[in-house]
């Protein structure tokens, strides 16, 4: 609280509640030592710590001091004058430390004979495979900054991982995911790419303040409007007791895991503990918590789940189409457009989630897509009309990747036109899913700008966009076919009629589908259909 600890740019080292100032002005622009995938965590933390301090101060907007910032968050932990939840470190294991529950294990958790782990990385949420591609437990003489970013994004977002690691109850089940999905201000300074912090933390913040009632109201859960548990690392946790949803401030903090940090000498050090229960007893609540971050499934009413897949951003055009625009998901209250947001503004709807399967992750996913605030309230009175036209739009990728398809699986049998068989039908997707995720990501790159497109202009114009957006498909298919043609491996002996008929399957498939982009003739090969391939035309 009073140790400045978070190394911020511009500037230098901040205490958390100089930083939240800081961020209140919106005078930060990035965290030195944040980990990408630590990212949507932190600012989760940030958020829900910065408007569970305010509420209980009777505040609706943030203070730009430190001190006001300071006073509500110490209005958190009134039974703890000595700050004890606020340090990182404390070796009374009876009392809480940040992010660190009490446990009655008593003296003996700090005994030699106990693991510790002396890297802050040891405990994050990332499983990697054979520890390949990101090293873990290597930030060893870690500065505290480090260890706090690490306890975060463990604690609020962790998945079941082994006996006694059990997940958080903000995701629906131990193998899933917390998704961050939020409308964050396109401020001058923002990038495409990225939000200001300060200016998204500060939107957040004062969005859950101004929508509290609503949302309680609203609520099927029985959350208390005043005086629930904000910090569930200040009860004691003996591993077994859990907390009942009823008892949570709707805006909880969450702990997964049941570790305590310690020091010896001047290095700091981790001991875990096991549990044979969840912090929380909400399994039956699927994720359904009223998280402001989570989208829900209006059917299932559970939370939303980011499967990996084999394209480069799990929040594919398809997937956020899905997501946005379906009617299948409640978006969750930061990402709607509140009474309190400019309307004319573009806005960035920024989505990220580590996709998460047993044992295992697979990857950090992140997307911030522009949208314009005009856009953004169509999203409720207009969102058949979006789903449509995005579904159009969907359907237009797919005739070019059928074609694409169907055309290299005569490519690379060498000009057959036979069906083919299953272990040759395996051969030819491995050969041609290179080309197709090619085409699906300069697809992808195009699509909502065409979409915003179709959507505001008139019926005249609306079909001419249409036009536009068919005849950029193309470019990008043709693009991906010749790359196809020059690289596919085959017999020298069959190239030329390879390529001949897998030119004449492409321009056919095309050509039925969308007659106006090709007016010559085409070849006619032998008068045979490529390869079926099962499902390309479901």
């Amino acid at each position: 609280m009073t140790e400045s600890l978070f190394s911020v740019v511009p500037g230098g080292q901040l205490t958390l509640p100089g930083l939240m100032a800081a961020l209140s002005r919106n005078e930060v622009t990035s965290f030195r030592a944040l980990r990408a995938h630590q990212e949507p965590a932190w600012h989760m933390f940030l958020v829900q710590l910065g408007a569970l301090a305010l509420h209980r101060a009777d505040k609706l907007s943030c203070p730009e001091s430190e001190q006001e910032w300071l006073d509500a968050l110490r209005g958190l932990t009134k039974l703890y004058p000595d700050d004890a939840p606020w340090c990182l470190t404390n070796m009374d294991v009876q009392g809480p430390a940040f992010m660190q529950a009490p446990t009655p294990t008593g003296e003996g958790l700090w005994s030699s004979d106990r693991q510790r782990d002396y890297a802050p990385d040891s405990l994050d949420v990332l499983i990697t495979s054979r520890n390949h591609d990101l090293k873990q437990a290597v930030a060893f003489n870690a500065p505290p900054e480090d260890w706090v970013y690490a306890l975060i994004s463990a604690q609020t977002n962790e998945g079941a991982v082994g006996r006694g690691n059990l997940s958080i109850s903000r995701m629906n089940g131990g193998f899933s995911s917390r998704t961050l999905v939020s409308l964050a201000p396109m401020t001058g300074s923002s990038k495409a790419t990225d939000p200001m912090p300060g200016a998204w933390f500060r939107r957040n913040i004062e969005v859950l303040l101004g929508t509290r009632e609503i949302v309680l109201e609203g609520s099927a859960i029985e959350f208390p409007p005043n005086g629930g548990i904000c910090l569930t690392w200040l009860p004691m946790w003996d591993g077994e007791k859990q907390l009942e949803v009823t008892e949570l401030d709707i805006w909880f903090i969450e702990i997964s895991r049941r570790y305590r940090l310690g020091v010896a000498g001047s290095q700091i050090f981790a001991v875990r503990e096991g549990s044979s229960k969840t912090r929380i007893n909400a399994k039956e609540f699927k994720g359904s918590l009223e998280d402001p971050f989570m989208p829900i499934n209006i059917t299932e009413n559970k939370a939303f789940h980011l499967h990996s897949e084999n394209f480069p951003s799990a929040f594919s055009y398809n997937r956020v189409v899905d997501l946005l625009f379906s009617g299948n998901w409640e978006l969750p209250v930061l990402a709607r457009l509140a009474p309190t947001d400019a309307q004319d503004e573009t806005y960035l709807m920024v989505m990220a989630a580590l996709a998460r399967g047993q044992c295992k992750t697979d990857g950090f996913h992140k997307r911030c897509l522009p949208i314009s605030g005009r856009i953004v309230r169509a999203f409720g009175p207009r969102q058949k009309e979006l789903h449509e036209i995005a579904s159009s739009m969907v359907a237009e990728i797919g005739n070019f990747k059928f074609a694409l398809k169907a055309s290299l699986a005569v490519l690379a049998e060498d000009g057959k036109t036979t069906k083919a068989s299953l272990d040759e039908m395996k051969r030819i997707d491995s050969r041609a899913a290179r080309f197709i995720r090619d085409f699906e990501r300069m697809a992808d790159e195009i699509f909502f700008p065409e979409l915003w497109l179709r959507f505001e202009a008139e019926p005249d114009a609306a079909n001419e966009a249409r036009a536009v957006f068919v005849r950029k498909l193309h470019t990008k298919a043709t693009e991906a076919f010749k790359m196809a043609l020059m690289t596919v491996p085959g017999l020298s002996s069959m190239r030329h009629r390879a390529q001949a008929r897998a030119t004449a399957s492409f321009r056919r498939i095309v050509a039925s589908k969308h007659p106006e982009l090709l007016s010559q003739r085409f070849p006619q090969d032998t008068g045979k259909t490529p390869p079926q391939i099962e499902g390309d035309q479901s």
